[in-house]
C-alpha cells in the first residue's frame, strides 16, 4: 500500500507541475500578447507638437528651395527667409546677403511644388 501512496504522490505532482508549466506558458503568452499590443505607437501631445514642428521646418526649407531653383541666379549671394501663410503656402522673400535689400518674393505651394513671383 505504501508504494500506491508515493506513486500517487508523484502522480499528483506531475500532474500539478504540468498544470503550473501550462499555466506559466499561458500567462508568458499573454504577456507577450500584451507587450505586442502595447508596441502601438502612443504619440502624446508633446511629441506630436514636435513632430509637427519638425515637419513645418521641412515645409520651410523646401520652400526655399523650391524658390532658389526659381530664382536661378547666384542663390550663395543672396538671402532666402520664409513665412507660412494662412493658406498653407509660403511666402519666400529673397534679399541681398550683403545689404539686406528686398529684391523680391515668391509664393511656395510645398504640396504641389508650384512657386510664383509676387
Amino acid at each position: 500500500m505504501e508504494n500506491n501512496t508515493v506513486e500517487n504522490v508523484i502522480d499528483n505532482s506531475v500532474s500539478e507541475n504540468e498544470t503550473n508549466i501550462i499555466d506559466n506558458v499561458q500567462y508568458t503568452n499573454q504577456s507577450n500578447s500584451s507587450i505586442n499590443t502595447t508596441n502601438n505607437k502612443v504619440v502624446g501631445k508633446e511629441e506630436e507638437e514636435s513632430t509637427q514642428g519638425n515637419n513645418e521646418k521641412e515645409n520651410e526649407n523646401k520652400a526655399i528651395e523650391l524658390a532658389k531653383k526659381e530664382w536661378g541666379i547666384s542663390v550663395d549671394s543672396y538671402a532666402f527667409d520664409a513665412t507660412l501663410n494662412q493658406n498653407g503656402t509660403y511666402n519666400v522673400v529673397v534679399k541681398n546677403k550683403t545689404t539686406t535689400e528686398y529684391i523680391t518674393s515668391y509664393t511656395v505651394n510645398v504640396a504641389t511644388g508650384v512657386v510664383t513671383e509676387n
